[in-house]
């Protein structure tokens, strides 16, 4: 591409998040395309998604910023925007105990979901996806709910569906509520899982729901430091 480009420039601007790679288990290493000249790189620190949410926007920087070695500036447009608001919004991390126990409160959640917004339960794959539609889906057709288990593309003329989805079919999208069950689905230690997870967080605009039936300590780490940060900041 930067061959192709306009002669006089040789220009190409590339705009991504590193940090969404989901394919392949390797990293991007956008240096490597452009052999003997030094790349600049802008780095944009706020997911504007979730900035009507700010406290939603500040897990998901607390979140990249422990899995990634750089430091990653707070914008002072989320700062005053936390900091104005009187009702923030933390994300929902519940611990269920058993299988049971999560899928009754998945249903809870979607059954008390406001009607008119949008939600999506994604999860670490299809075959989770697919297994835990499987589940609950009696129980939601006898609230009348209007949900599937969609596979491939989502058709978002019908966005008021809720939708069981992988990561995969997730990526590019947002929802007003995200649930994501099976948080010990993710490998902590392991750069595709952590975009994965960093997808799936990030998918949500007004509300984030975590629900895992494991403890996971690199998880932990990440919340203390989300609410070290939030109580500083407030």
């Amino acid at each position: 591409m930067a061959e192709q480009a306009d002669p006089e420039y040789k220009a190409v601007t590339l705009v991504g998040d590193i940090a969404q790679k989901l394919h392949n288990g390797q990293t991007i290493d956008i240096q490597s395309c452009f052999p003997n000249r030094k790349i600049p790189f802008i780095q944009l620190t706020d997911n504007l998604r979730q900035l009507e949410s700010p406290v939603l926007a500040l897990f998901s920087h607390i979140f990249r910023n422990y899995f990634q070695t750089e430091k990653i500036e707070l914008s002072s447009q989320l700062l005053s925007s936390i900091q104005s608001i009187k009702n923030l919004v933390s994300p929902e991390i519940y611990h269920c105990k058993t299988q049971k126990e999560l899928d009754l409160k998945i249903i809870e959640l979607v059954v008390s979901s406001r009607e008119r917004q949008t939600l999506a339960i994604i999860l670490p794959s299809n075959e989770f996806a697919k297994k835990l539609h499987e589940r609950v889906k009696t129980r939601l057709d006898e609230d009348f709910i209007d949900h599937r288990f969609s596979e491939k593309n989502v058709d978002l003329s019908k966005r008021f569906i809720k939708h069981f989805m992988s990561i995969l079919n997730a990526k590019g999208l947002e929802f007003d509520t995200v649930i994501l069950p099976y948080l010990e689905g993710y490998d902590l230690k392991n750069k595709s899982d952590i975009n994965k997870l960093y997808v799936g967080i990030t998918r949500a605009k007004k509300r984030l729901i975590i629900l895992r039936t494991k403890e996971n300590e690199l998880f932990s780490n990440v919340l203390s430091n989300f609410e070290f940060e939030l109580n500083r900041i407030k």
